[in-house]
């Protein structure tokens, strides 16, 4: 009996010995970031949503793309705030975004593998600002006046798609999202990201579709003046103006790249019903409908003369499709899959 207790007790002692697992090593490293990172990005996010809708107004109200107006226009007090708004949105997201970053970084809360990719945010709201001043010193009409608007329109939704998705993906300690990207869904990825580079095409079209007053053109649909084509589509000499400048191509182009969003954000759903992450079907599914949506909504305004709550409604519309196709995209990306114990 001593003799087997002697063997416990070295058994026993060695157990005590062997160190334990450093669960919170991983935990430590790898946490989830915290609250108020992710607040701040929430408030970057809703502020360039805000440019944006502005924007739009201002766009109603006769503003340049960085906010110029001319004749009385510019002597209104209503489309002054709208002018000091559209400008000082994107300077209040870049002073947003530095006094947020230098307070992150320097309180160590920014995650590792993170720095570069919240810094990108600052370049892209000091250049959405930039741009918004290049109107008022000289931001005239026709081809000028539509590269603004659109480049104006890219830089926004371009950063408002950086923000959110950080903000995603910040949801989730790195080892989450390790985890997830391991069961992540290739070609429901793919279909997304082939629907986000239609949308944001369709973006700048209907950038330069503002800009040059197409939008009230060719009030028919599905066809434009009686033709699949209207006439003088390529009138213009270089003929590459008639791509920024002529409202009769630029308006075709921009049917037609919305019915080919149509198309693949259907398909991408029919592929994502066959998924096993019930989150990611319904993501797909919200993507689609809102596309759908957003075409009918373009085709009722086109034929009502493109009035002033059509034309904003429009927008509203584009932004909320590019928000959803950005969730669904990051869902198959990085899925939530449903727990065992669930």
């Amino acid at each position: 009996m001593s003799q087997r207790k002697l063997f416990e007790e070295v058994g026993e002692k060695g157990r005590a010995e062997q160190p334990r697992p450093e669960t919170g090593a991983i935990a430590r490293g790898q946490r989830q970031p915290g609250r108020g990172l992710r607040l701040w990005l929430l408030a970057l996010l809703v502020i360039v949503a805000a440019t944006v809708i502005i924007g739009g107004l201002g766009r109603l109200a006769g503003l340049a793309p960085g906010g110029a107006t001319g004749g009385a226009a510019g002597s209104d007090p209503g489309v002054s705030l709208l002018v000091w708004a559209w400008q000082g949105g994107a300077g209040l997201a870049f002073a947003v975004w530095l006094v947020g970053f230098v307070a992150f970084r320097l309180a160590g809360h920014v995650p590792p593998g993170w720095g570069g990719r919240l810094f990108a945010i600052g370049p892209l709201s000091a250049a959405l600002a930039a741009l918004g001043r290049w109107g008022d010193a000289g931001g005239g009409g026709g081809g000028g006046d539509g590269l603004g608007l659109a480049a104006h329109l890219g830089l926004a939704y371009g950063a408002f798609g950086l923000i959110l998705w950080s903000l995603l993906a910040l949801r989730r300690s790195e080892a989450e999202r390790m985890r997830a990207r391991r069961a992540g869904e290739g070609r429901l990825r793919r279909l997304a990201s082939l629907a986000l580079v239609l949308a944001l095409v369709q973006i700048l079209l209907g950038g330069l579709l503002a800009a040059n007053g197409g939008g009230r053109m060719f009030a028919d649909w599905p066809l434009m003046e009686g033709r699949l084509l209207a006439p003088g589509a390529f009138e213009l000499k270089p003929l590459w103006r008639n791509f920024l400048e002529n409202p009769a191509l630029v308006q075709f182009l921009h049917r037609l790249v919305a019915y080919v969003l149509v198309a693949v954000s259907l398909w991408a759903w029919l592929r994502a019903r066959r998924s096993p992450n019930r989150a990611t079907r319904s993501a797909f599914a919200f993507a689609a409908i809102m596309v759908l949506i957003q075409a009918v909504l373009g085709i009722v305004s086109l034929m009502l003369g493109v009035p002033a709550h059509g034309a904003i409604t429009h927008q509203l519309g584009a932004l909320f499709s590019w928000l959803i196709l950005i969730v669904a995209r990051h869902q198959a990306a990085y899925p939530v899959t449903q727990s065992i114990r669930g």
